[in-house]
C-alpha cells in the first residue's frame, strides 16, 4: 500500500501547480474542522471528523487521481496528527481541540490493547467502523478531566520509552546468546 506523506505527495504529483492544490485543500480542510467543531458535544465531533475524514480521501482522489478510498486508516492520522500539532498553539482557543482524537501509531495501539484487549494490526490499515469504536473506548479509559490529546502527549512517550527498552533487551540478550 502507498504511504500518504507529504514528500510522498510532492513526489507523486511532480508538478508545483498540483501539489499547491493539494496542500491548499487539506489546509482549507483542517481550518473548517476546526471552525466547525468548536463547541461540539463528542457524538458530533466524531461525525464531523468522519465527514472531514471523507472529504480529505476525496481531495487525495481527485487531486491525484490515485483512489484513496480505502486509506481511511491514512486520513484519518493525517487529520488527527494536524490537529494535534495545532493544538500546541497556545494562541488557538483550547476548546477547538476538546475532543480532538487521539492520533493511531504503533505506541498508542499498543496502549489501546492493553488497556481495552482490541488489537488493531496497524493503524493505516484500520476502517472508519473500528477506529471510531476505538476513540469511544479511550474516551472511557482516560481520566475525565483530560482530553484525547492530552493524555496522547503522556502514553506516546511512555509506550515509545517501554519499546524502546524492550529492544535494548531483546538486543543485549541476542548480543548475550551470541557469544556462547
Amino acid at each position: 500500500m502507498y504511504t500518504i506523506n507529504i514528500e510522498n505527495i510532492k513526489a507523486i504529483t511532480r508538478d508545483a501547480k498540483v501539489y499547491t492544490e493539494v496542500m491548499g485543500g487539506v489546509h482549507d480542510l483542517v481550518d473548517d474542522l476546526l471552525k466547525e467543531c468548536n463547541g461540539k458535544s463528542a457524538i458530533e465531533f466524531d461525525e464531523i471528523h468522519r465527514k472531514f475524514c471523507d472529504q480529505f480521501i476525496g481531495i487525495m482522489t481527485e487531486k491525484l487521481g490515485y483512489d484513496f478510498s480505502g486509506y481511511f486508516g491514512k486520513a484519518q492520522k493525517f487529520i488527527n496528527m494536524a490537529l494535534k500539532y495545532l493544538s500546541c498553539f497556545e494562541c488557538l482557543d483550547a476548546g477547538m481541540f476538546k475532543f480532538c482524537h487521539m492520533p493511531l501509531d504503533v505506541y498508542t495501539l499498543h496502549w489501546i490493547y492493553q488497556v481495552t484487549g482490541v488489537f488493531i494490526n496497524g493503524w493505516s490499515k484500520v476502517g472508519p467502523d473500528v477506529y471510531y469504536q476505538i476513540q469511544r473506548d479511550i474516551r472511557k479509559a482516560i481520566p475525565e478531566d483530560m482530553t484525547l490529546l492530552q493524555y496522547e502527549f503522556i502514553i506516546w512517550e511512555k509506550e515509545k520509552q517501554a519499546m524502546v527498552d524492550c529492544d535494548k533487551l531483546t538486543i543485549d540478550k541476542y548480543n548475550e546468546l551470541k557469544r556462547i
